[in-house]
């Protein structure tokens, strides 16, 4: 009931100052050097920021990143520079299908975790995500995939997936979030179940830090 951290997210503002999302810039920027620079100036800006917040600040980091050599050795220099905030930062990772070294992963979360780092996974549920990569990867918090969250008050079986979930979770002593909480009632439905935190439109939309 009260605000535990911040998401920090990208948006381009075009010349006719139109907002555009993630979804219309970051597949094709993955196919350039674009993608690994914007994840370095997002993780940069959140450690800045968290000298305006005592809130902890989460970030999105890719298996796309990790896998990149020189990223994911820019990421740990970013730690390194930053150590007496890396307590207040989340990474969470991003659920993908497309990875080539699960071994290379394992260890970059047993890396950064010596930092302070909390991991938690993002989406989990959307697909077929795999339980047993969630048990090698032992992360601090489950972020619910937003389509089960968005059709609870009405599916059944978005609401048994959700519940099973959270079962899984508590047993695993792992925290969940659920995203796309838009409304009072799903708020209400979600913290019956045992959801830890809630995120969403519900109680603010994305908007730039005012410093």
């Amino acid at each position: 009931m009260e605000i535990d951290k911040y998401e920090s997210l990208v948006r381009i503002v075009d010349e006719n100052d139109n907002i555009l999302m993630p979804l219309d810039f970051l597949d094709i920027a993955k196919k350039t050097n674009y993608y690994s620079k914007m994840t370095l100036i997002i993780l940069q800006n959140s450690f800045k920021a968290l000298i305006y917040t005592k809130k902890e600040i989460s970030v999105n980091i890719s298996f796309f990143d990790i896998e990149n050599n020189e990223t994911r050795r820019n990421i740990l220099n970013i730690l390194n520079e930053n150590k007496e905030f890396c307590s207040k930062i989340t990474f969470e990772l991003l659920e993908e299908d497309d990875i080539n070294d699960f071994k290379l992963i394992k260890d970059f979360i047993k890396e950064v975790k010596q930092y302070g780092i909390k991991i938690a996974i993002d989406d989990f549920g959307k697909g077929y995500s795999n339980f047993e990569r969630l048990i090698k990867y032992q992360p601090d918090i489950l972020k619910l995939d937003g389509l089960l969250i968005k059709n609870i008050e009405h599916d059944d079986f978005s609401f048994s997936i959700v519940e099973m979930l959270v079962t899984f979770a508590q047993k695993q002593n792992i925290k969940v979030i659920a995203e796309y909480v838009e409304n009072e009632n799903i708020f209400n439905i979600l913290k019956n179940l045992g959801v830890d935190y809630s995120q969403g439109f519900y109680f603010g939309k994305a908007e730039p830090l005012k410093l």
